[in-house]
């Protein structure tokens, strides 16, 4: 990796972050990239927070610290450091978290074409309209990711539809 600024060799500040760098596992989580331009890399921490050099990596980066997690964020790019090692754990909660906000673009995205008379993604009832109008959501449907023969990229919301659940 490359610090513009930094010398690879003998920097004391790149040493601790690449000795961070080797004690995590990168966990290969497409970039949602639906906060803005802020990009986000994350990973699983192999060893503790205390044992973690806070003050030198506080030099290069601007340092968000709770037991969960250590995020690193330097212009619109964030490093995020998960103390769980356990990877499969960490993973299944970020992509919760990721089709939880998906969800809520999508129906914000559906109530905006309802209010403006545009084409939804689904055939909403006249009743169903007015719901999703007033309260941005309709009661008794869900959205389901169904990539198809696509390639499945959750962020993708030409793959999410709308489904009835059933009572």
């Amino acid at each position: 990796f490359e610090v513009i600024g930094h010398s690879l060799e003998n920097d004391e500040k790149l040493n601790t972050l690449r000795t961070l760098l080797n004690d995590s596992s990168f966990l290969n989580i497409p970039n949602m990239h639906l906060s803005g331009d802020l990009v986000k890399i994350y990973f699983a921490a192999n060893i503790t927070s205390n044992k973690i050099p806070i003050k030198e990596l506080a030099e290069l980066f601007n340092i968000s610290n709770s037991d969960q997690q250590l995020t690193l964020q330097a212009g619109n790019t964030q490093l995020i450091f998960h103390y769980n090692n356990n990877m499969e754990t960490i993973k299944s909660e970020l992509i919760r978290q990721q089709t939880l906000e998906i969800s809520k673009i999508i129906w914000e995205d559906e109530v905006e074409r309802a209010r403006y008379g545009a084409i939804t993604r689904h055939s909403w009832t006249e009743s169903e309209l007015l719901q999703l109008s007033s309260e941005g959501f309709i009661s008794g449907y869900e959205l389901k990711f169904r990539p198809g023969k696509s390639v499945p990229i959750l962020t993708n919301t030409y793959l999410w539809t709308f489904q009835r659940v059933a009572a």
